[in-house]
């Protein structure tokens, strides 16, 4: 019988979609690192002065979680990005 292993969740799992994203890359030393963090963005309805729902609305972008990466890292996550997306457009 095979044993099957699981990643576990930390209990700061987070599970979001994220509609964008910007990157910091920084110097620390020699080394090289670049951070990333997911956005997404929120619609903030107002309210008249009747407490009612009113056709103005904002959009706010809101940090849902940042990861920070080394070179090797990132250079490793994007291309394996790249691959997967290749993988999926070759299947018929």
């Amino acid at each position: 019988m095979i044993e099957e292993k699981y990643i576990n969740e930390s209990k700061n799992y987070l599970s979001e979609s994220a509609n964008s994203w910007y990157v910091i890359g920084t110097n620390v030393g020699p080394e090289q690192f670049c951070s990333i963090t997911f956005v997404k963005y929120v619609a903030k309805v107002h309210k008249n002065e009747f407490n009612q729902m009113s056709s103005i609305s904002d959009l706010n972008a809101e940090a849902i979680a940042t990861i920070s990466l080394s070179e090797y890292q990132a250079r490793d996550l994007a291309q394996t990005i790249v691959q997967q997306l290749d993988a999926l457009n070759n299947k018929v």
